[in-house]
Protein backbone atom coordinates (compact mmCIF):
# COMPACT_ATOMS: atom_id res chain seq x y z
CA UNK A 1 0.00 0.00 0.00
CA UNK A 2 1.44 3.34 -0.99
CA UNK A 3 1.63 6.25 1.66
CA UNK A 4 0.96 9.81 1.25
CA UNK A 5 1.65 12.55 3.60
CA UNK A 6 -0.67 15.34 3.75
CA UNK A 7 1.00 18.93 5.32
CA UNK A 8 -2.31 20.74 5.67
CA UNK A 9 -3.51 22.66 8.89
CA UNK A 10 -6.68 22.91 7.36
CA UNK A 11 -9.55 20.31 8.45
CA UNK A 12 -11.80 21.31 5.91
CA UNK A 13 -9.06 20.67 3.58
CA UNK A 14 -7.69 18.32 4.58
CA UNK A 15 -10.37 15.98 5.08
CA UNK A 16 -11.30 17.06 1.27
CA UNK A 17 -7.42 15.89 0.39
CA UNK A 18 -7.75 12.76 2.49
CA UNK A 19 -10.88 11.63 1.10
CA UNK A 20 -9.93 12.06 -2.49
CA UNK A 21 -6.66 10.38 -1.71
CA UNK A 22 -7.68 7.29 0.09
CA UNK A 23 -10.81 6.93 -2.81
CA UNK A 24 -7.74 6.62 -4.91
CA UNK A 25 -6.08 3.60 -3.10
CA UNK A 26 -3.51 5.33 -1.07
CA UNK A 27 -3.03 5.42 2.68
CA UNK A 28 -2.58 9.01 4.48
CA UNK A 29 -1.04 10.84 7.11
CA UNK A 30 -1.19 13.81 8.64
CA UNK A 31 0.92 17.27 9.87
CA UNK A 32 -0.79 20.53 10.54
CA UNK A 33 2.40 22.35 10.28
CA UNK A 34 6.26 22.20 8.08
CA UNK A 35 7.46 21.41 11.42
CA UNK A 36 4.95 18.25 12.24
CA UNK A 37 5.92 16.91 8.38
CA UNK A 38 9.64 17.14 8.97
CA UNK A 39 9.27 15.08 12.02
CA UNK A 40 7.23 12.46 10.26
CA UNK A 41 9.77 12.30 7.67
CA UNK A 42 12.85 11.66 9.80
CA UNK A 43 10.72 8.31 11.11
CA UNK A 44 9.26 7.39 7.95
CA UNK A 45 9.39 8.32 4.00
CA UNK A 46 6.10 8.43 2.18
CA UNK A 47 5.92 7.54 -1.45
CA UNK A 48 4.65 11.39 -2.07
CA UNK A 49 4.35 14.51 -0.49
CA UNK A 50 1.00 16.69 -0.44
CA UNK A 51 1.19 20.29 0.77
CA UNK A 52 -1.51 23.20 1.26
CA UNK A 53 -0.42 26.58 0.29
CA UNK A 54 -0.40 27.80 3.50
CA UNK A 55 1.36 27.03 6.44
CA UNK A 56 1.62 28.29 10.07
CA UNK A 57 5.22 28.14 10.49
CA UNK A 58 6.91 28.00 7.31
CA UNK A 59 6.51 29.21 3.76
CA UNK A 60 5.73 26.08 1.48
CA UNK A 61 8.15 26.93 -1.02
CA UNK A 62 10.82 27.30 1.35
CA UNK A 63 10.14 24.04 3.23
CA UNK A 64 9.98 21.91 -0.85
CA UNK A 65 13.21 23.62 -1.14
CA UNK A 66 15.02 22.73 1.94
CA UNK A 67 13.55 18.99 1.42
CA UNK A 68 15.26 18.78 -1.63
CA UNK A 69 18.21 19.18 -0.61
CA UNK A 70 18.10 17.09 1.95
CA UNK A 71 19.08 13.15 0.62
CA UNK A 72 16.30 11.30 2.57
CA UNK A 73 13.83 13.24 0.61
CA UNK A 74 15.32 14.98 -2.52
CA UNK A 75 13.29 12.02 -4.76
CA UNK A 76 10.37 12.49 -2.93
CA UNK A 77 7.57 13.85 -5.28
CA UNK A 78 5.98 16.49 -3.80
CA UNK A 79 2.46 18.06 -5.18
CA UNK A 80 0.66 21.46 -3.72
CA UNK A 81 -2.70 21.77 -3.46
CA UNK A 82 -3.82 25.31 -4.42
CA UNK A 83 -6.17 27.69 -4.91
CA UNK A 84 -3.55 30.19 -6.61
CA UNK A 85 -4.20 29.71 -10.57
CA UNK A 86 -2.01 32.00 -11.60
CA UNK A 87 0.55 30.87 -14.30
CA UNK A 88 3.38 32.79 -11.92
CA UNK A 89 2.31 31.03 -9.03
CA UNK A 90 2.72 27.86 -10.36
CA UNK A 91 6.01 29.10 -11.95
CA UNK A 92 7.40 29.65 -8.82
CA UNK A 93 6.40 26.31 -7.30
CA UNK A 94 8.01 24.10 -9.79
CA UNK A 95 11.08 26.44 -9.56
CA UNK A 96 10.87 25.32 -5.53
CA UNK A 97 10.87 21.82 -6.82
CA UNK A 98 7.00 20.67 -6.83
CA UNK A 99 6.15 18.12 -9.26
CA UNK A 100 2.79 19.58 -9.87
CA UNK A 101 0.38 22.12 -8.50
CA UNK A 102 -3.01 20.57 -8.09
CA UNK A 103 -5.80 23.80 -8.31
CA UNK A 104 -8.66 23.47 -5.76
CA UNK A 105 -11.15 22.09 -6.60
CA UNK A 106 -9.66 19.39 -7.81
CA UNK A 107 -10.60 16.61 -10.29
CA UNK A 108 -10.47 12.92 -8.58
CA UNK A 109 -9.79 11.96 -11.96
CA UNK A 110 -7.75 14.77 -13.14
CA UNK A 111 -5.64 14.36 -9.18
CA UNK A 112 -5.08 10.52 -9.96
CA UNK A 113 -3.34 11.12 -13.48
CA UNK A 114 -1.18 13.67 -11.78
CA UNK A 115 -0.03 11.40 -8.82
CA UNK A 116 0.88 8.82 -10.97
CA UNK A 117 2.79 10.54 -13.21
CA UNK A 118 4.72 12.00 -9.99
CA UNK A 119 5.12 8.08 -8.45
CA UNK A 120 6.03 6.78 -12.11
CA UNK A 121 8.44 9.32 -12.49
CA UNK A 122 10.02 8.66 -9.28
CA UNK A 123 10.65 4.79 -10.64
CA UNK A 124 7.55 3.03 -10.15
CA UNK A 125 7.80 -0.51 -11.42
CA UNK A 126 4.85 -0.04 -13.02
CA UNK A 127 2.62 2.76 -14.11
CA UNK A 128 -1.35 2.22 -14.32
CA UNK A 129 -3.79 4.67 -15.59
CA UNK A 130 -7.71 4.34 -15.80
CA UNK A 131 -8.99 3.93 -19.14
CA UNK A 132 -11.69 1.63 -20.61
CA UNK A 133 -10.93 -0.73 -23.76
CA UNK A 134 -12.07 -3.73 -25.45
CA UNK A 135 -10.05 -7.34 -24.36
CA UNK A 136 -10.68 -10.64 -25.59
CA UNK A 137 -9.82 -13.60 -23.46
CA UNK A 138 -8.60 -16.55 -24.26
CA UNK A 139 -9.35 -19.36 -21.33
CA UNK A 140 -10.19 -23.23 -21.88
CA UNK A 141 -11.09 -22.98 -25.92
CA UNK A 142 -13.42 -19.88 -25.08
CA UNK A 143 -12.74 -16.01 -26.14
CA UNK A 144 -14.77 -13.52 -23.39
CA UNK A 145 -15.28 -9.98 -24.10
CA UNK A 146 -14.01 -7.54 -21.46
CA UNK A 147 -13.70 -3.78 -21.07
CA UNK A 148 -10.72 -2.75 -18.83
CA UNK A 149 -11.42 -0.54 -15.80
CA UNK A 150 -7.05 -0.01 -15.21
CA UNK A 151 -4.67 -0.61 -17.72
CA UNK A 152 -1.13 -0.60 -16.71
CA UNK A 153 2.85 -1.37 -18.55
CA UNK A 154 2.70 -4.29 -16.17
CA UNK A 155 -1.46 -5.37 -16.46
CA UNK A 156 -4.72 -4.32 -16.25
CA UNK A 157 -8.13 -4.75 -14.01
CA UNK A 158 -11.06 -6.40 -15.80
CA UNK A 159 -14.58 -5.85 -14.07
CA UNK A 160 -16.52 -8.91 -13.83
CA UNK A 161 -18.82 -10.28 -11.17
CA UNK A 162 -17.89 -13.61 -12.03
CA UNK A 163 -13.81 -13.09 -11.45
CA UNK A 164 -11.53 -15.99 -12.07
CA UNK A 165 -9.43 -18.01 -9.46
CA UNK A 166 -5.82 -16.36 -8.55
CA UNK A 167 -3.09 -17.85 -10.63
CA UNK A 168 -5.38 -18.85 -13.10
CA UNK A 169 -3.85 -18.41 -16.49
CA UNK A 170 -5.21 -16.75 -20.00
CA UNK A 171 -4.75 -15.39 -23.36
CA UNK A 172 -5.45 -11.58 -23.36
CA UNK A 173 -5.67 -9.36 -27.11
CA UNK A 174 -6.38 -5.96 -27.30
CA UNK A 175 -5.33 -2.84 -29.39
CA UNK A 176 -5.06 0.96 -28.02
CA UNK A 177 -5.95 3.94 -29.77
CA UNK A 178 -3.49 5.48 -32.10
CA UNK A 179 -1.38 2.20 -32.26
CA UNK A 180 -1.52 -0.25 -34.84
CA UNK A 181 -0.11 -3.31 -33.13
CA UNK A 182 -2.38 -5.93 -31.79
CA UNK A 183 -1.03 -6.95 -28.06
CA UNK A 184 -1.31 -10.88 -28.18
CA UNK A 185 -0.32 -11.60 -24.32
CA UNK A 186 -0.42 -14.25 -21.86
CA UNK A 187 -1.66 -13.15 -18.20
CA UNK A 188 -2.24 -14.63 -14.41
CA UNK A 189 -4.97 -13.20 -12.48
CA UNK A 190 -3.01 -12.12 -9.22
CA UNK A 191 -5.95 -10.72 -7.13
CA UNK A 192 -9.31 -10.61 -6.81
CA UNK A 193 -12.26 -8.45 -5.65
CA UNK A 194 -16.01 -10.21 -5.12
CA UNK A 195 -17.58 -6.70 -3.92
CA UNK A 196 -17.37 -3.58 -5.52
CA UNK A 197 -15.78 -0.15 -4.03
CA UNK A 198 -16.61 3.52 -4.24
CA UNK A 199 -13.75 3.58 -7.02
CA UNK A 200 -13.39 -0.14 -8.14
CA UNK A 201 -16.04 -2.78 -8.95
CA UNK A 202 -16.09 -6.81 -9.15
CA UNK A 203 -13.36 -8.05 -10.76
CA UNK A 204 -10.23 -9.84 -11.07
CA UNK A 205 -6.56 -8.18 -11.13
CA UNK A 206 -4.41 -9.51 -14.12
CA UNK A 207 -0.19 -9.57 -14.71
CA UNK A 208 1.04 -9.81 -18.04
CA UNK A 209 3.17 -13.01 -18.13
CA UNK A 210 6.76 -13.82 -20.06
CA UNK A 211 6.23 -10.30 -22.18
CA UNK A 212 8.58 -9.37 -24.98
CA UNK A 213 10.84 -6.54 -24.28
CA UNK A 214 9.57 -4.52 -27.52
CA UNK A 215 5.88 -5.01 -26.20
CA UNK A 216 7.01 -3.59 -22.21
CA UNK A 217 8.91 -0.45 -24.36
CA UNK A 218 6.02 0.60 -26.94
CA UNK A 219 3.10 -0.05 -23.98
CA UNK A 220 5.35 1.98 -21.68
CA UNK A 221 5.83 4.77 -24.05
CA UNK A 222 2.07 4.91 -24.10
CA UNK A 223 1.54 5.03 -20.60
CA UNK A 224 3.53 8.02 -20.43
CA UNK A 225 2.44 9.75 -23.46
CA UNK A 226 -1.22 8.72 -22.00
CA UNK A 227 -0.12 11.02 -18.57
CA UNK A 228 1.50 13.35 -20.01
CA UNK A 229 -1.85 14.46 -22.07
CA UNK A 230 -4.08 13.86 -19.54
CA UNK A 231 -2.58 16.35 -17.32
CA UNK A 232 -1.79 19.02 -19.79
CA UNK A 233 -4.21 22.13 -18.94
CA UNK A 234 -7.22 22.42 -21.92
Amino acid sequence: MKWVLIIEPSDFDFEYLDRVITRLGYNTYRANSAEEGVHFLAESLPDAIICGDALPDKNPLDLCRDLKEDPMTTQTPMLMASSKTGSLFRYKAMKAGFAEVVNRPMSIHDFFLKLEMCLSDRGRKFIRVPMSIPVTVDYQDRSLPFVTHTLGEGGLYLPTPDPMFRRTLMGIEFTLPGVNNIFDLQGEVVYTLQQSTEECPPGMGIKFVDMAQALKTLLRVYMQNYLTRATVPA
